[in-house]
């Protein structure tokens, strides 16, 4: 998977748990940055912010955080 397939993944995993867990103005922050990256072409720092997002949402030991 090539670094704008990966991207658009985690932004659209990251997107779907919006408004989970405790820490979701963090995760809201980190999606945010995610999709300005993305505007910017930064892909690889676009998959990191939303990764990150993810994390904040469901956590690191979500299945959709170890799928991406």
């Amino acid at each position: 998977m090539n670094d704008i397939m990966k991207a658009a993944e985690a932004l659209r995993i990251a997107g779907k748990h919006i408004g989970k867990g405790d820490m979701v103005s963090s995760a809201e922050m980190c999606l945010k940055e995610a999709e300005a990256r993305w505007d910017e072409r930064k892909f690889d720092s676009a998959y990191l912010w939303a990764k990150k997002s993810i994390s904040y949402s469901v956590g690191v030991f979500h299945p959709d955080y170890g799928n991406i």
